[in-house]
């Protein structure tokens, strides 16, 4: 069976760090190694994460894939995994839901950054950002309702704290 690592590109310009969102945005798994490159902002299809040059992407990498790999056994983002004869996980030939898994990376770990696209494929993060938007501005003040009275509500309302004090002193 072939790998899916793709090979090192014969020149650096060959390796696009940024991702074509217009195709991954549109697919619902990818391998755990396309989602975790994916979570860094690279193109999976032309970055290979060993051969990266910048040690500190290549340690955000491999945190990434180390907690991941670990919270993969009862994960739901999982869609199906293949385990090597050495007990680990194959980051490659282990499918994930691609929503589920950026919902998940992003919201129960500590890793950070994320790419603002990659932040775009979490349902609850779009849904959320959109109510924000819709939600109408709150321009009456919140006021003690008191018994359904509505010369109470205004009176209350209307009353500094201290007069709300005296009459709490009974």
């Amino acid at each position: 069976m072939p790998k899916k690592t793709p090979t090192k590109p014969s020149s650096s310009a060959a390796i696009k760090k940024n991702p074509d969102w217009s195709y991954w945005e549109n697919l619902a798994t990818v391998s755990l190694r396309e989602a975790l490159q994916l979570s860094l902002g690279l193109d999976p299809h032309s970055h290979v994460p060993a051969s990266e040059e910048d040690m500190s992407l290549r340690e955000q990498y491999w945190n990434r894939l180390l907690i991941s790999k670990n919270h993969a056994i009862d994960a739901d983002w999982v869609v199906g995994k293949v385990v090597r004869e050495d007990g680990d996980i194959s980051p490659e030939y282990t499918d994930v839901y691609l929503k589920k898994f950026a919902e998940w990376i992003v919201n129960d770990t500590t890793l950070d950054p994320f790419p603002e696209q990659f932040l775009k494929l979490i349902p609850s993060q779009t849904k959320a950002n959109s109510e924000h938007l819709q939600e109408p501005l709150q321009t009456e003040q919140p006021h003690l309702h008191l018994n359904r009275d509505k010369r109470s509500q205004y009176y209350f309302a209307t009353q500094p704290v201290s007069v709300l004090n005296d009459f709490m002193r009974v």
